[in-house]
């Protein structure tokens, strides 16, 4: 989907507080409230009120998706993929679902900015964060335990593909997976419910592109993706946005950078 002269009206309305913004190809909400309320502090509690928002998405006229700034009054219904980073502190990383009428009260918290490992000692990092879905009754989870392995880190395995990148030691313990695996895959384990299953791969946040980890090993090359996110607790994924009779087993969210 290509960006609208509505992208463009409402991109003009913010551009007091995102200096020299791109043009994402994004459904914009108009005049209605934000769907995601944000909020972030550093791991003491103190809030970070210039923290940057960046939506992982297509600018206008790009082939490839890229890391564009937005507000939060510019995110529609979907799945979105964000960063969230502050001078002084590591970015953050993962997806947030919003449906329309089902506001997001969102919590991120970064840490103080540490050196990156080197070699092949990668892991995924858990996401600090606290996301409820605020229907009428009650807010419900919908982050869960999550773990998040950014390009930077699998390219640094010079692992061949996504199932060898699973296969790595450090990779394998910061998910939590278990030793025996599926063939060409790995088995997630739920902390909630301690039962482990081979995860669904969603691309790219989209419901309709759900596949097998052998298949997505078939079509896709290791350099395609930009982040692999293990959604340990499925049902914190809510239901509108995955398919499949157990809503119970981990889901590996795939973002890839085309297509």
């Amino acid at each position: 989907m290509r960006a609208t002269s509505r992208v463009t009206a409402a991109l003009v309305a913010v551009t007091c507080f995102v200096p020299a913004v791109a043009r994402p190809a994004v459904a914009l909400q108009g005049d209605d409230p934000p769907l995601l309320q944000l909020e972030v502090r550093d791991r003491s509690g103190l809030p970070l009120p210039n923290a940057k928002l960046e939506l992982f998405a297509y600018a206008e006229g790009g082939l490839f998706r890229e890391w564009v700034p937005v507000v939060t009054g510019m995110l529609g219904p979907g799945v979105h993929l964000l960063r969230f980073s502050h001078s002084g502190f590591e970015p953050v990383v993962f997806s947030v679902p919003v449906r329309r009428q089902t506001p997001v009260s969102l919590r991120v918290e970064l840490d103080a900015e540490a050196p990156r490992p080197r070699g092949g000692d990668a892991v995924a990092v858990p996401v600090h964060a606290i996301g409820l879905a605020l229907d009428r009754r009650a807010g419900s989870d919908i982050l869960g335990s999550r773990r998040v392995l950014d390009r930077h880190a699998y390219e640094r395995t010079n692992a061949r593909g996504v199932a060898e990148v699973l296969r790595v030691p450090s990779v394998r313990r910061s998910i939590g997976a278990s030793e025996a695996g599926v063939a060409d895959g790995v088995l997630l384990r739920n902390p909630r419910t301690g039962e482990g299953c081979a995860p669904a791969i969603m691309l790219n946040g989209d419901v309709t592109l759900a596949l097998s980890f052998a298949r997505y090993q078939e079509l896709y090359r290791l350099s395609e993706p930009e982040v692999v996110e293990f959604v340990l607790d499925g049902k914190a994924v809510p239901y509108t946005f995955k398919r499949g009779e157990n809503l119970d087993c981990p889901v590996m969210m795939i973002w890839l950078r085309g297509r």
